[in-house]
Protein backbone atom coordinates (compact mmCIF):
# COMPACT_ATOMS: atom_id res chain seq x y z
CA UNK A 1 0.00 0.00 0.00
CA UNK A 2 1.35 3.69 -0.81
CA UNK A 3 1.99 5.89 2.16
CA UNK A 4 1.34 9.06 1.93
CA UNK A 5 4.48 11.49 1.79
CA UNK A 6 4.40 15.38 1.91
CA UNK A 7 6.65 17.32 -0.09
CA UNK A 8 7.61 20.90 0.71
CA UNK A 9 5.44 23.44 0.21
CA UNK A 10 2.40 22.24 0.22
CA UNK A 11 0.29 25.62 -0.53
CA UNK A 12 -2.78 26.67 -2.04
CA UNK A 13 -2.51 28.77 -5.15
CA UNK A 14 -4.35 31.36 -7.13
CA UNK A 15 -3.24 31.54 -10.97
CA UNK A 16 -4.81 33.45 -13.69
CA UNK A 17 -4.19 32.39 -17.42
CA UNK A 18 -5.63 33.74 -20.79
CA UNK A 19 -7.55 31.35 -22.29
CA UNK A 20 -6.27 29.38 -25.45
CA UNK A 21 -3.03 30.44 -24.17
CA UNK A 22 0.17 27.83 -23.91
CA UNK A 23 1.33 28.22 -21.00
CA UNK A 24 3.95 26.10 -19.19
CA UNK A 25 5.04 25.90 -15.68
CA UNK A 26 8.23 25.19 -14.16
CA UNK A 27 7.50 23.20 -10.93
CA UNK A 28 10.81 22.33 -8.57
CA UNK A 29 10.41 19.89 -5.76
CA UNK A 30 11.70 20.37 -2.31
CA UNK A 31 11.62 19.08 0.53
CA UNK A 32 12.30 20.49 3.75
CA UNK A 33 14.23 23.31 1.67
CA UNK A 34 16.52 20.43 -0.23
CA UNK A 35 15.75 19.76 -3.77
CA UNK A 36 14.72 16.52 -4.18
CA UNK A 37 15.63 13.84 -6.60
CA UNK A 38 12.66 13.26 -8.80
CA UNK A 39 14.17 10.62 -11.60
CA UNK A 40 11.51 7.79 -11.77
CA UNK A 41 8.85 9.70 -10.21
CA UNK A 42 5.43 10.73 -11.86
CA UNK A 43 3.67 13.84 -11.52
CA UNK A 44 0.01 14.49 -11.83
CA UNK A 45 -1.84 17.73 -12.66
CA UNK A 46 -5.66 18.17 -12.89
CA UNK A 47 -8.00 20.21 -13.51
CA UNK A 48 -11.66 20.08 -12.76
CA UNK A 49 -14.93 22.25 -12.93
CA UNK A 50 -15.47 20.89 -9.42
CA UNK A 51 -13.31 19.54 -6.53
CA UNK A 52 -16.27 16.39 -6.26
CA UNK A 53 -15.89 15.83 -9.53
CA UNK A 54 -14.64 12.12 -10.55
CA UNK A 55 -10.53 11.88 -12.08
CA UNK A 56 -11.87 10.58 -15.21
CA UNK A 57 -14.19 13.39 -15.76
CA UNK A 58 -11.22 15.97 -15.12
CA UNK A 59 -10.91 18.88 -17.82
CA UNK A 60 -6.94 18.35 -18.28
CA UNK A 61 -5.05 15.33 -17.27
CA UNK A 62 -1.44 15.34 -17.34
CA UNK A 63 1.12 12.78 -16.15
CA UNK A 64 4.33 13.54 -16.62
CA UNK A 65 6.83 10.71 -16.21
CA UNK A 66 10.09 12.70 -18.16
CA UNK A 67 11.23 15.70 -16.51
CA UNK A 68 13.28 18.45 -17.59
CA UNK A 69 15.96 18.05 -14.98
CA UNK A 70 14.84 15.52 -12.40
CA UNK A 71 18.36 15.33 -10.36
CA UNK A 72 17.72 18.81 -9.29
CA UNK A 73 14.15 18.08 -8.81
CA UNK A 74 12.55 19.97 -11.61
CA UNK A 75 9.68 19.06 -14.17
CA UNK A 76 8.26 21.14 -16.66
CA UNK A 77 3.92 20.80 -16.89
CA UNK A 78 3.06 22.02 -20.62
CA UNK A 79 -0.43 22.84 -21.77
CA UNK A 80 -1.67 23.16 -25.07
CA UNK A 81 -4.49 26.22 -26.63
CA UNK A 82 -7.30 23.75 -27.16
CA UNK A 83 -6.65 22.32 -23.25
CA UNK A 84 -6.89 26.18 -22.01
CA UNK A 85 -9.90 26.99 -24.27
CA UNK A 86 -11.55 27.92 -21.13
CA UNK A 87 -13.35 30.42 -19.47
CA UNK A 88 -13.86 30.96 -15.47
CA UNK A 89 -12.83 29.28 -12.12
CA UNK A 90 -10.82 25.84 -11.94
CA UNK A 91 -9.73 23.98 -9.48
CA UNK A 92 -6.21 22.13 -9.89
CA UNK A 93 -4.26 19.83 -8.13
CA UNK A 94 -0.45 19.04 -8.79
CA UNK A 95 0.47 15.44 -7.38
CA UNK A 96 3.39 12.59 -6.95
CA UNK A 97 3.89 9.38 -6.82
CA UNK A 98 7.78 8.79 -6.00
CA UNK A 99 10.05 5.97 -6.97
CA UNK A 100 9.10 4.23 -3.77
CA UNK A 101 5.14 4.60 -4.46
CA UNK A 102 4.93 7.78 -1.94
CA UNK A 103 2.09 9.68 -2.79
CA UNK A 104 0.99 13.47 -2.12
CA UNK A 105 -0.11 16.22 -2.89
CA UNK A 106 2.59 19.30 -4.18
CA UNK A 107 0.26 21.93 -4.37
CA UNK A 108 -3.36 22.57 -5.52
CA UNK A 109 -5.48 25.68 -5.15
CA UNK A 110 -7.96 27.38 -7.91
CA UNK A 111 -6.85 28.27 -11.56
CA UNK A 112 -8.86 31.35 -13.45
CA UNK A 113 -9.08 31.63 -17.31
CA UNK A 114 -10.03 34.93 -18.84
CA UNK A 115 -11.30 35.42 -21.97
CA UNK A 116 -9.16 37.44 -24.45
CA UNK A 117 -10.24 40.68 -25.25
CA UNK A 118 -9.04 39.74 -29.05
CA UNK A 119 -10.72 36.94 -30.32
CA UNK A 120 -8.56 37.11 -34.21
CA UNK A 121 -5.59 37.86 -35.08
CA UNK A 122 -5.56 38.77 -39.60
Amino acid sequence: MARKAQTDPLWHEYRRQKSSTIPSYTLKVKRNGAIVDITDWTIYFTLKSSITDEDANALIDKKIISHTDPTNGETVITFTASETNLVGNYEYSIDFKDDEDNEGVIQHGIMEFEDNVRKTRD
